[in-house]
């Protein structure tokens, strides 16, 4: 018989970048953590820095295009564990395009991987969850490019749009069933993988620039989306379901001509 008092908790696209910060924020804080990737050399990368550092993983290399796949993995985690506390979308697909260059296959990859794959974890997760008469949570990571244009590719700009109104959808459906979905929206974000780049000298024009666009004059990293993905998990956030909470510095509050003009005067 498993620990039933244990929390656990489900995380896609955790070989590296934002999913990877978001693991090991759980696993630090004595949760069990379920990776998820496609690229089993970055899981278990991951897994054995957990493992050496005493901390509680497994982890399932996934084609999350695959929805049969996506079922089947929940079906025997829940029939081995019976409950997990939670299940955080955050895996995505396709590659960044030039503006008007989508092509088929990367609008069909970024479809999957960000919109269709969030909906079956979730429905299955919903379900078995209400089966074990268990209350879990869902967390989405959605983006600013969800209400914004940017230089991302049209399908990811379209995908993050559609997970933001899925994680609405699923609040009130799921809701009912126990379960409460919530959304977090990154903005400019330096993965930890590419801090010491960023942080060069030979970087530092841009890195000024960056920094300059947000109110609080400095650009996030992975922990600062990891940080509010564990408040929404937690039982700090019981009452909160349905919202999509962005994270940027309060980049994508500036109105566009009171930067450029402030910009101009310094």
């Amino acid at each position: 018989m498993k620990n039933n008092t244990e929390k656990r908790v489900i995380v896609t696209g955790a070989g590296r970048g934002i999913g990877k910060n978001i693991a090991l924020k759980f696993a630090e804080s004595g949760y069990k953590v379920i990776l998820v990737d496609n690229d089993e050399k970055r899981l278990q990368s991951v897994s054995t820095e957990c493992q050496e550092r005493g901390l509680k993983v497994e982890y399932y290399c996934l084609d999350l295009q695959i929805v049969q796949d996506i079922e089947k993995m929940l079906s025997r985690l829940f029939k081995k564990y019976r409950k997990i506390d939670a299940l955080v979308n955050n895996a995505r697909g396709g590659s960044r395009t030039a503006p008007l260059a989508e092509t088929e296959d990367n609008w069909q990859l970024t479809m999957d991987v960000s919109i269709k794959a969030p909906l079956f974890l979730a429905q299955s997760y919903i379900e078995e969850m209400w089966k074990a008469k268990s209350t879990g949570c869902i967390v989405n990571i959605s983006s600013i490019a969800s209400t914004m244009v940017g230089q991302e590719s049209t399908a990811y700009h379209l995908a993050k749009s559609a997970l933001d109104n899925l994680t609405r959808y699923l609040a009130v459906h799921g809701g009912p069933k126990g379960v409460r979905v919530n959304a977090v929206r990154p903005g400019f974000i330096v993965q930890d993988e590419h801090r010491e780049r960023f942080s060069s000298e030979a970087n530092l024009e841009y890195r000024k620039m960056a920094e300059s666009c947000h109110p609080l004059q400095k650009v996030g990293k992975s922990d600062d989306i990891a940080n509010v993905v564990q408040f929404l998990c937690s039982e700090s956030a019981s009452f909160v379901t349905g919202q999509v909470i962005t994270v940027d510095g309060g980049l994508s509050i500036r109105d566009q001509w009171d930067l450029t003009y402030s910009t101009r005067l310094k």
